[in-house]
């Protein structure tokens, strides 16, 4: 049994539902905010027009509102991204991420100067640092990721190992046993063969020798035994 760890393939589970998310918790807050800002402008005006942080409100919701509804805008714009306007609608769009972070923090840094210390005053100015913070973690979005690792438990059969083993060891053996004895039995059989030629071949000289010895002269035997002088 092995155990192995691998890292997960997606690319999104190995971030945490904040940083998946990050685009859409941005823009609802942005239009949360750009909403307070609108409805805090009002009300401060009209209970204390003597402080100056109802009318510094009403620029600073503008432009929170214009950079807040932009990425509306460009979905819903139909022209081609050439020309001048193009350029300048380009340049509008690069304000995001750390430097919103920049532009609303600097914007909420006034709203908490106000001697008086007015609430609708103080929430407007800690929704924008809020959302500036949120357009910086947008920034490391990429960047920032957990690897996750996932333990993989593989089991492994033995068993069938040991028998392939056994079973390739035996069919060398059963080869070794019936091959080695092949040359014996060649050497056995041609001995065999000689024998029988040899054999034979003393038999067949064994019969010609005895008809030889059998035949008889035509002569009956006459010139064999040569006859005695006989003296007058």
């Amino acid at each position: 049994m092995s155990t192995e760890s691998s890292p997960l393939q997606d690319g999104k589970k190995d971030q945490n539902c904040v940083l998946r998310n990050i685009k859409i918790f941005t823009r609802t807050l942005g239009i949360i905010t750009f909403a307070v800002l609108w409805i805090s402008c009002v009300f401060i005006i009209q209970d204390h027009d003597d402080s100056y942080v109802g009318y510094y409100l009403i620029p600073v919701a503008v432009i929170v509102t214009f950079f807040e509804i932009t990425w509306i805008l460009d979905k819903l714009a139909c022209c081609v991204r050439e020309g001048c306007c193009c350029k300048v609608w380009a340049a509008i769009l690069w304000v995001d991420t750390w430097i919103k972070f920049l532009l609303y923090t600097g914007l909420a840094i006034p709203l908490f100067l106000e001697d008086n210390r007015i609430l609708l005053g103080i929430v407007s100015g800690l929704l924008l640092i809020i959302v500036g913070a949120l357009y910086l973690i947008k920034t490391f979005r990429g960047q920032v990721t957990v690897t996750v690792y996932k333990t993989v438990t593989r089991k492994r059969q033995p068993g069938t190992l040991v028998l392939h083993e056994i079973s390739t060891q035996t069919e060398e053996d059963l080869f070794e046993v019936v091959a080695t004895p092949a040359p014996a039995a060649s050497s056995s059989t041609n001995q065999n063969q000689a024998g029988e030629e040899a054999s034979s071949e003393n038999s067949a000289a064994a019969s010609t020798s005895a008809a030889s010895s059998q035949e008889v002269p035509e002569d009956g035997g006459a010139s064999s035994t040569p006859k005695k002088a006989v003296k007058k």
